[in-house]
């Protein structure tokens, strides 16, 4: 007798890949319009170069202006630093205080006191309002001249740099009167020394901050005698770093350099 065939389980067919299939390339053109633009790179921008005033405009403002300041002088007390301490302050907010204060008032003045007249009031609130509103043209000028000044004078010390700048090559070659003009102007970039070597106030504050941190050797004595007279006669020692030690002694009333 012939033998059954068993039936073979089927094999899993693997998974066939399909082949790539290569996309269509877009055309150059549509390429090169996908692309974003670079940024456009500009120069800063500098404010531009103010006209150059006549002498003779500059004349009638300045006689101008000392005429309202003369005017001026006619309806101000003089007053010290410690006057204008004494006053109230009176801001933006303040300012809306009065105005509503005074709507109030002029509603209910049975609710003022004896001594402020409702007419003495409006009229200060009135004036207040005027001189605020010429302070604000004041300031604007202020601040126009200021820009004016602040070109001009840029202007002026970029041409002395420059002129610096050439004598100072001059000055290396030595040519004519350039190092006498190279020394002579060499003075204002020099920083300002104490006479006789003496420290300054400023100095002793960093050098003892730095002993008291730790990050340095040395010492600072000040001495302070008779602290009640006028200021009193003071004394400092200042030995820092390298072991020399710089001695100053000042009495009140005398010429310290």
């Amino acid at each position: 007798m012939a033998k059954k065939k068993t039936a073979q389980p089927k094999r899993p067919v693997a998974n066939r890949q399909q082949p790539n299939r290569r996309q269509p390339k877009r055309p150059v053109a549509a390429r090169r319009q996908t692309k974003q633009p670079a940024p456009e790179q500009t120069a800063p921008k500098r404010p531009a170069v103010n006209p150059a005033m006549p002498d003779e405009v500059i004349d009638a403002m300045e006689q101008s202006l000392l005429g309202m300041v003369s005017e001026l002088e006619n309806f101000a007390a003089h007053m010290r630093a410690l006057d204008r301490m004494r006053l109230n302050k009176v801001a933006i907010k303040r300012e809306g205080f009065i105005q509503v204060a005074l709507q109030h008032a002029s509603l209910s003045p049975m609710l003022l006191p004896n001594y402020i007249p409702l007419e003495q009031f409006g009229e200060n609130a009135r004036r207040l309002q005027r001189l605020r509103s010429l302070c604000e043209c004041c300031d604007q000028m202020r601040e126009i001249l200021g820009n004016l000044l602040a070109r001009t004078a840029d202007a002026a010390y970029s041409n002395a740099l420059g002129f610096y700048a050439s004598v100072s090559e001059a000055a290396k070659r030595r040519v004519g009167t350039a190092e006498t003009i190279h020394q002579d102007l060499k003075t204002f970039f020099e920083k300002e020394k104490k006479a006789n070597g003496a420290p300054t106030a400023k100095k002793v504050e960093r050098d003892a901050e730095a002993l008291l941190r730790g990050k340095r050797d040395g010492k600072v004595i000040i001495v302070n005698e008779r602290p009640k007279a006028v200021g009193g006669k003071r004394a400092v020692v200042d030995a820092q770093y390298d072991g020399e030690a710089a001695f100053r002694e000042t009495e009140s009333g005398a010429d310290s350099g």
